[in-house]
């Protein structure tokens, strides 16, 4: 049924004026969608970030809590190691041996304070055990908090916090050598994200590495959607991370499960 065959419908059942103001509401709808998105571009364009941007109602914190608290976890967060076979062409166990051998044999000093932020179910918390003295585990999800006390709770180099607050504020300053992040900051808005690099300047050691996985530019904005990706850009992560003090070393887009996600690697100077 097309719009005016819809608007004749409701006009006679719930009489004229009621679909009159029902088809001004749904074209407010389609104008402020439209609007929306025109602003995210200009935010991402212009590197605009903080209070009242567009681009940061979206992916926030009470929206990924309800996503993580209810996600279906029994696959320890492999589905998306599996992706990597549909986007990439690659095989999955291949490229998560990539990864770690890369990235965390690479970055990840053996008998290190590592932090990571957003473990999950541990898919790669088992990973940095391997090479940490001590790993602090921090999500704002409750749900995969107890996840990972049941897998690593026993461990007693394994200290777990749920975030509640947006920050870091369990970790003191200048004790963690590496900040971890995989599958975690893409789905963060630039508003939370400037937050945490200011956190995570504030945790590491001088020296101390960040190895942080966000988004980047996608092919269309089908494939940016349905990978649930913020409006964070490889420049604006940059940028922000600059602005903290934190040096980008490295922007990988060769390592990330899905085409058009960054790997960035920082260093507190």
């Amino acid at each position: 049924m097309g719009r005016l065959g819809a608007f004749g419908k409701y006009a006679s059942e719930r009489g004229l004026g009621w679909a009159l103001l029902y088809s001004v509401r749904k074209a407010s709808e389609r104008a402020i969608a439209t609007v929306d998105k025109r602003l995210v571009r200009i935010e991402k364009r212009r590197r605009i970030t903080g209070p009242n941007t567009v681009s940061s109602r979206y992916h926030t914190v009470k929206e990924n809590t309800a996503i993580w608290d209810t996600w279906d976890w029994s696959a320890r967060g492999e589905e998306w190691t599996e992706d990597v076979r549909r986007y990439r062409g690659i095989d999955p166990g291949v490229w998560k041996g990539q990864l770690v051998d890369e990235l965390i044999v690479g970055r990840v000093p053996q008998d290190s304070v590592v932090l990571e932020i957003g473990p999950g179910a541990g898919r790669w918390s088992e990973f940095l055990l391997q090479r940490a003295g001590r790993l602090i585990l921090a999500d704002i999800s409750s749900k995969c908090v107890e996840i990972c006390r049941e897998r690593f709770g026993e461990d007693p180099r394994v200290e777990l916090h749920r975030i509640d607050d947006g920050t870091l504020s369990f970790v003191g300053d200048d004790v963690v050598d590496v900040v971890w992040a995989y599958d975690v900051f893409v789905h963060i808005n630039p508003e939370d994200t400037d937050r945490y690099l200011g956190e995570i300047r504030r945790v590491l050691r001088s020296g101390g590495t960040g190895v942080i996985h966000h988004p980047g530019t996608y092919a269309n904005e089908d494939a940016h959607t349905k990978g649930y990706r913020s409006h964070v850009t490889a420049q604006l992560f940059a940028d922000i991370a600059s602005k903290h003090g934190l040096a980008v070393l490295e922007q990988d887009r060769s390592l990330s499960h899905m085409p058009g996600d960054v790997v960035s690697v920082l260093s507190k100077e």
